[in-house]
């Protein structure tokens, strides 16, 4: 009768099994963390398309003006929460055209809006558009395609994205571009189209600079950047 073999790995042959897992573990855990950030990112781009639809909405609906950045002499709401406030911003004028808060909350944003009387979205509108008195008209923009509507921001207020270097606020609290997707954010355009563009962060002020005509990007009315 032959003699039965009961040879097992060897410690050499099990350290190159584990080095072999370890380095394809290596080569696909990043693939699988850029595959998660895509999905997230077409998120935004579809909470993005959304708001912008609601603009056009709403500026269809006021004579083709849109909305101001903050709030009029006894001018208030009833927030999503059910509070009544005299803050009306941007975002609380076109919310009745999309009515779910989940629409204004970035998927790699850490913190989520749920409709409470707070400015802590993860979205700005473009102040140089919405901050100005008497309101912007959808006439007065000369390359709608190209000037930013909405952008990702962050910061600690959010009523709109200022130029350089802030997305915008009704107040001293700045707010900043939301370099969240892939050193990236996602735009809309008064269009009403969203694209994501490159956003560089200046190694100094570890601020986000604003994208300009060199991305196809313009912030103010009369066509400039």
């Amino acid at each position: 009768m032959p003699k039965q073999s009961n040879r097992g790995f060897t410690l050499i042959e099990l350290l190159v099994v584990i080095a072999i897992i370890a380095i394809l573990a290596a080569i696909l855990f990043p693939v699988f963390a850029r595959a998660r950030e895509n999905a997230r990112k077409s998120n935004c781009q579809s909470n993005c398309k959304q708001l912008g639809m609601a603009l056009m909405q709403y500026i269809q609906d006021y004579d083709e003006t849109l909305p101001i950045l903050g709030w009029l002499p006894g001018d208030g709401v009833v927030w999503p929460n059910g509070k009544w406030d005299a803050c009306h911003p941007w975002h609380m004028r076109i919310y009745p055209y999309v009515k779910n808060t989940g629409v204004f909350n970035c998927p790699s944003a850490t913190y989520k809006w749920q409709g409470e009387v707070s400015q802590m979205i993860k979205y700005g509108a473009n102040s140089t558009l919405i901050a100005v008195t008497p309101p912007c008209t959808l006439a007065s923009i000369q390359r709608p395609a190209d000037t930013v509507a909405i952008a990702d921001s962050d910061g600690e207020a959010s009523y709109g994205i200022q130029q350089t270097p802030y997305l915008g606020s009704g107040s001293s609290k700045p707010r900043y571009l939301g370099v969240r997707h892939s050193d990236g954010a996602n735009f809309v355009f008064m269009d009403g189209h969203v694209k994501w563009v490159k956003v560089q962060v200046d190694p100094v002020t570890k601020l986000p600079v604003h994208p300009g005509p060199q991305q196809g990007v313009y912030w103010r009315a009369d066509g400039t950047s």
